[in-house]
């Protein structure tokens, strides 16, 4: 196992590889974030059009939803709030209407506490990870973990084998009482949705494939999500100049409106992308990447060979000083486009890099932005004196040991 530490290098490892170490260990591997390139490539052309603009635009709705709901939480709150569990819920629940179609009050719902087999999946493999001997196949196949493993990979994969089997039943009706579904299904399509209309047209995209990248979607884009909301608004609370300006581009392009924010107004909320950047510069929702790669990597006097796992921390990498000067301070200009140019394009890999990037990464941007963009202008936000620190623990995500607390005061009409 290799370890590989700045932007010049991760440029080297990245585009050669076929696997995903971190997320194969779960055994998600016909994912298409994890299988051999040309089926990777395969399952990338397919679900690449689910999120174009056009269709990003049907989740706006669910997105303001979540963000008047998550609002709703701190209404009749003068206590300090652990933010942490608050950002999960919200963002399981735009999940679950966004990934499955199941709104909230439906009685079909993922639950996110501690015996969800998604939660387990989280905490086994960063386990594996730490205990070396673990990486090797053939003595983790004999410890109670793998077993443990494969249970909750069963009870994750059965959940959605059921929605999925759910969703095909419920179509079917639809469409024998809709004689013009093909003309009005788009308007009310979930992304599981654009997956059994690929699958009816591409019979490799199989039920098999179906499972598996739903839970990626379920498992990826719950907590990292929720985690970068939590570390965004802990950093705006302690930065109140910065957090004036969030809230003042948001009033200025949103007014008193309470209606969902157009995709134009979202991408013009440009200072508080950077705010999002910034925030997942420093606390990356994935702290390390894993790569196998396919062919040999030379580097300098040393030979990565095909086959070997490569660990790339993005945590580390984003606060080289070389690349980010005064690494520790919250600075959104970073992120200003004239900023951008001068660093080595490997220098920010929040969401990766090259062609297996996160395919979600537009989708976890308009959600933040929808979520921040509510809370600013509806609350002033307090860091809770004495839990100021923030203490890292590593799992999958990011987390923050003792939870990441706020006080949340209503702010004058």
């Amino acid at each position: 196992m290799f370890y590989v530490p700045a932007g010049n290098i991760v440029s080297e490892v990245i585009p050669p590889w076929n696997d995903y170490t971190l997320c194969s260990m779960f055994q998600l591997k016909d994912a298409s974030h994890v299988v051999p390139g040309k089926e990777w490539r395969s399952h990338r052309r397919l679900l690449q059009p689910s999120f174009h603009q056009g269709v990003l635009e049907m989740f706006l709705t669910a997105f303001h939803d979540g963000s008047r709901r998550l609002v709703h939480r701190f209404k009749n709150t003068s206590s300090p709030v652990n933010i942490t569990r608050h950002m999960n819920e919200t963002v399981l629940e735009i999940l679950n209407d966004t990934v499955l179609g199941v709104q909230v009050g439906d009685t079909t719902k993922l639950r996110a506490d501690e015996n969800s087999p998604f939660r387990h999946a989280k905490v086994l493999v960063p386990y594996r990870l730490s205990h070396p001997w673990l990486m090797i196949g053939s003595i983790y196949s004999i410890t109670n973990f793998a077993r443990n493993e494969l249970s909750h990979k069963k009870s994750l994969f059965d959940f959605t084998r059921k929605v999925i089997r759910d969703k095909k039943e419920e179509r079917n009706k639809t469409k024998d009482l809709d004689k013009n579904w093909d003309d009005c299904a788009p308007a009310r399509m979930c992304l599981l949705d654009r997956m059994l209309d690929i699958s009816e047209e591409h019979q490799e995209f199989d039920e098999d494939a179906i499972i598996h990248e739903v839970c990626t979607f379920m498992l990826a884009g719950q907590e990292s999500v929720a985690t970068a909301l939590a570390f965004l608004l802990i950093l705006l609370a302690k930065h109140p100049d910065i957090l004036t300006k969030v809230r003042r581009e948001a009033e200025e392009i949103l007014g008193d409106s309470k209606r969902a924010p157009t995709l134009v107004e979202l991408q013009d909320m440009k200072y508080l992308e950077q705010c999002i950047k910034e925030t997942l510069r420093l606390y990356p929702s994935i702290p390390v990447l894993g790569r196998k790669l396919s062919e040999d990597v030379v580097m300098g006097k040393h030979t990565l060979p095909a086959g070997c796992n490569v660990l790339i921390a993005p945590y580390a990498t984003h606060r080289i000083p070389d690349l980010y000067p005064d690494p520790e301070k919250f600075d959104p200009d970073r992120f200003l486009p004239e900023k951008i140019q001068e660093r080595h394009p490997y220098a920010y890999i929040a969401f990766s890099s090259g062609p297996r990037n996160c395919i979600g990464y537009k989708f976890a941007i308009l959600e933040l932005k929808t979520l921040a963009s509510a809370l600013v202008k509806e609350y002033d936000m307090t860091v809770v004196p004495g839990k100021e620190d923030i203490n890292i623990a590593y799992r999958i995500t990011l987390r923050a040991k003792g939870g990441l607390w706020l006080r949340f005061t209503p702010r004058a009409s």
